[in-house]
């Protein structure tokens, strides 16, 4: 698309999916419950858990 990766965010919620964006150099914004967040985390996202933060977070 012509967009450089560091340019973009991803919004994931698998460890797969985070580790792709991690690996590709986007910012990584992980979206699970509380009891998830730190599988999310060890694989670099930033976790959230209300779609009404992502507004925020972008």
């Amino acid at each position: 698309m012509g967009v450089d990766a560091t340019s973009c965010t991803v919004v994931e919620d698998s460890i797969l999916g985070v580790r792709a964006g991690v690996a590709a150099g986007m910012r990584v914004l992980g979206y699970t419950n509380p009891s998830e967040a730190a599988l999310l985390e060890a694989h670099g996202a930033h976790v959230f858990h209300s779609m009404y933060q992502l507004p925020d977070l972008l």
